[in-house]
Order: C-alpha cells, then structure tokens, then sequence
C-alpha cells in the first residue's frame, strides 16, 4: 500500500523541473529527462476594425510595430490585414489588426412592394444618376396604374394608364449601372451591372425584384481601390 508520504514525495519529484533555452527557444526538462514540453510564446490577439482609416491610425500610432517588417494583405474587397514576417524561431506571423466591411452584394431577389424596394435602394447603393433615374421610374407608378407586364426575357414593359381611357407601354430600365455599398466606406464603389424586374402580385399591385450580375470586374476594381488609398496614406507594402 502507497503511504501519504511516498504520494506527497511522487508529487514533489513530478512538479520538478528545470528550465533550458536553446537555439532561442525555452524548454521545460522533468526529472531523469523522462518528460519535456517546449514554452511556446502567445501571440497577442488581433484587432478586429470595419475602416480603413482605422488600419491607418493604427499604424501612426504604434510606429515601434510600423519600424518592424510588416506588410499589409488585401485578402478580398472586404477584408484587409497588417501582418508581420514569419517569426525566424517559430515561422509564424503576427496578424496585428484586420479591417472587416460587408461583402455580400446588395440584392432584392424576392420581389417586393414598390414602396419598399424603394427603400432598400435608398439604403444600399449610392445616390448617382442612374439610381436617381430609376426613382423617378418608380416614384411615377401608382399602385392602380400597372395593366400589364410584358416580357420576353431581355426587356420588360409595363403598360400603365395614362387617363381614363388611355394605355401606354414604359419600358423599364433594364440592365441596371448602380454603385452598391459593398466594401468600406472610404472607398467608391465601383458601378455593377443589376436586372431589374416587375410583375403584379397577387393583390394586382406591382412588384420588383433586383439581381447582381456576377462581375470579377467589379471584385479587382475594388481591389484596386483599396490598394490606392492605403498606398496614399501609409509606407507599408501592399500584397493583395
């Protein structure tokens, strides 16, 4: 049977260590060499921002971080990140701060009431003369108005009452140029193609829908963009 006292020796002897540092790195030796584990040092956690012009602050004010090599990657039109060279001991890198923004483009699939996707225009794309003019489109229509939505898969019009009496075809504007907001604020974006539909809804009151064009054009102008502005602001390299 184990006595208390030969537990408590069992214990002392385990907890004992030594600790040596070779090659630059730290190392901890149990007794008789039996058992060692290295100390491996923490990385600090990364900031996590939604501008760029947060990423340039940081950088103008930590300059003892700014003098080590650091670059920054655009890793999408989205995200942007200040990361250090591979540390020469661990070969690992410090990710200091990433910049975030909203990646999904806009879009009203689903088709909505006229007074609503008006408000989701008004809210997700920039205020340019091809969205003003799209307003206008559809501030002109009353719910009473539309007849009929005639398509044939490229255009669409809209017969609408002009009278009493009288019917007239309007052609709905179709494709669209808008500017989604869709990467950070201090950067414009840059115009996307956008298919614009209408049909009456259940209740006869017409509806809209609003899809993005698939654009890897879209993508590198942002890219471009967001490359521009950093390289106006800080003395870092850029890799995206």
């Amino acid at each position: 049977m184990i006595t208390e006292e030969a537990i408590k020796r069992i214990q002392e002897t385990y907890h004992k260590y030594e600790t040596i540092e070779k090659d630059g790195r730290t190392w901890e030796i149990y007794p008789q060499g039996m058992l060692f584990k290295e100390i491996i040092p923490h990385l600090v956690d990364c900031l996590r921002i939604s501008t760029l012009s947060g990423l340039v602050k940081f950088i103008e004010c930590f300059p003892d971080i700014a003098a080590t090599k650091l670059f920054i990657h655009i890793a999408g039109i989205g995200q942007v990140c200040l990361i250090s060279d591979p540390d020469p001991t661990y070969r690992r890198r410090e990710y200091y701060i990433e910049a975030e923004a909203p990646t999904d483009w806009p879009e009203q699939r689903e088709y909505a009431s006229i007074e609503r996707f008006i408000v989701y225009l008004m809210t997700h794309f920039e205020n340019d003369e091809n969205l003003v003019k799209l307003l206008g489109f559809l501030g002109s229509i009353k719910t009473e108005d539309v007849l009929q939505a005639d398509d044939d898969g490229v255009s669409q019009q809209v017969t609408v009452k002009t009278g009493i009496t009288t019917v007239a075809a309007a052609t709905v504007p179709n494709p669209l140029e808008l500017r989604p907001f869709i990467s950070f604020p201090e950067i414009q974006p840059p115009k996307q193609l956008y298919i614009f539909r209408m049909k009456k809804g259940s209740d006869m009151n017409p509806l809209c829908s609003l899809t993005a064009t698939a654009s890897p054009i879209a993508h590198l102008a942002i890219i471009d963009r967001i490359r521009e502005y950093l390289a106006s602001k800080v003395k870092v390299d850029i890799i995206s």
